[in-house]
């Protein structure tokens, strides 16, 4: 008798499992929104995230704004780990990203580990996916 409580309580222990509290999604970026820019070489378009980590401007050579988005807004992309996510990182997109697009792109990377690229021309957002 004693032998099959064991694997009884065992099993009872695995049909009802305990949901662990809900915890806050710290990356391996910086969890404060930080300004980042990045100046295209070949353009000379500089691009710059406002200390809100949301919107992005792009600046011409000649120092007039081109445009100003909100990325994430904009191309109306899933909440995913953050609800107010941060642009972290921009820079060269990799070949896949563009790879059959035409244009000049930018990729950048939000603290969440969503990423995509940003058209240098109008600054429509393009989802590419998350980690």
């Amino acid at each position: 008798m004693r032998r099959a409580v064991v694997p009884f309580a065992f099993a009872l222990a695995f049909a009802f499992p305990v949901q662990s509290p809900a915890a806050t999604y710290v990356s391996h970026y910086l969890t404060d929104c930080e300004p980042v820019s990045y100046k295209d070489p070949a353009s000379g378009v500089t691009f710059t995230v406002e200390k809100d980590g949301a919107h992005l401007v792009a600046t011409g050579a000649d120092g007039r704004q081109l445009w100003r988005r909100e990325p994430h807004a904009d191309a109306k992309v899933q909440e995913y780990r953050t609800a107010t996510p941060c642009i972290v990182f921009m820079g060269v997109p990799p070949d896949w990203m563009i790879k059959g697009k035409n244009g000049r792109y930018l990729g950048i990377n939000f603290n969440n580990s969503q990423f995509g690229i940003v058209d240098i021309g109008n600054g429509d957002f393009t989802f590419m996916g998350q980690d």
